[in-house]
């Protein structure tokens, strides 16, 4: 990812003969001060060194900084799985300073020109399609804060395709030891499968068996059980896939009304969902 940080240092102002130069850059950050600015949740992180190192600092004459680098992360994110495949996680990783308090150091966001956070339309890590992102800060304008942070939101979904694939191989799925919402699903349906079945037996067992002799007649108790048997295998015929057609009804209407990825990140200050 990018990180460009800016702020004012009135130690770097100069003033140059010629008025086209307005700014200088400087490729070694170990030359100025720069903000000790790290990832709270991060469990990786190496600057980005493919030909020479990913960064740079413009300096402005009139003390403006600009600090851009490029660095490779890896964050933590704490998952809850018990909603898959209608599941919609929010992940967040926060920027702050690592030995500076608010009153020496207060982060921003730069908000003057388009929205400070841009991400690539087309993140996905399986089984995750990214749905939206929100930004928010730590600490509130005039309200009592002792460090200051600043806050990014990633809102996912469930990539449909791959939560159907999921239900018949297991090794798809998300790694949780969570009961996901498929796995109910998986075990409700075995269950109105199963039924049939035992309808079925119920019905074969109160329905005698006919003699192989055609011109001897059934007594009375057994033709009475002979047609409560059909009735049941009548019934049962039309009532289970009712009652299964109606089960995935509810269930999957009921889970679908909750995969808002604004839902998932309502409470942050700034919100920009993407088109699925």
């Amino acid at each position: 990812m990018y990180i460009r940080q800016r702020w004012t240092d009135p130690r770097v102002k100069f003033s140059a003969t010629n008025p086209d130069i307005t700014h200088v850059v400087l490729n070694d950050r170990d030359k100025l001060w720069v903000p000790d600015t790290f990832f709270v949740n991060e469990r990786r992180t190496k600057f980005s060194e493919a030909l020479t190192e990913n960064s740079f600092i413009k300096i402005f004459n009139d003390g403006r900084v600009i600090y851009s680098t490029r660095v490779h992360t890896t964050l933590s994110c704490p998952l809850n799985h018990a909603k898959f495949p209608f599941d919609v996680q929010s992940c967040s990783f926060t920027l702050e300073s690592y030995g500076h308090k608010r009153k020496e150091l207060e982060y921003v966001w730069y908000e003057e020109k388009d929205f400070p956070v841009s991400v690539g339309k087309k993140l996905t890590t399986k089984p995750f399609q990214l749905r939206g992102y929100g930004i928010d800060a730590c600490c509130k304008p005039n309200a009592p804060c002792e460090y200051s942070c600043l806050k990014v939101f990633l809102s996912a979904v469930s990539i449909l395709c791959t939560a159907i694939l999921a239900a018949f191989a297991s090794s798809l799925g998300p790694e949780t030891n969570d009961c996901t919402a498929l796995d109910a699903w998986g075990f409700w349906s075995v269950v109105l499968s199963t039924l049939p079945m035992i309808v079925l037996i119920i019905s074969r067992l109160l329905t005698p068996k006919v003699k192989e002799a055609k011109d001897e007649k059934l007594e009375k108790g057994e033709i009475k059980e002979s047609l409560l048997g059909s009735r049941v295998e009548k019934i049962a015929i039309y009532m289970f896939p009712l009652v299964f057609a109606l089960y995935n009804f509810v269930y999957w209407a009921n889970y679908a009304n909750r995969m808002s990825p604004e839902n998932a990140i309502a409470d942050e200050r700034k919100v920009i969902v993407l088109d699925p």
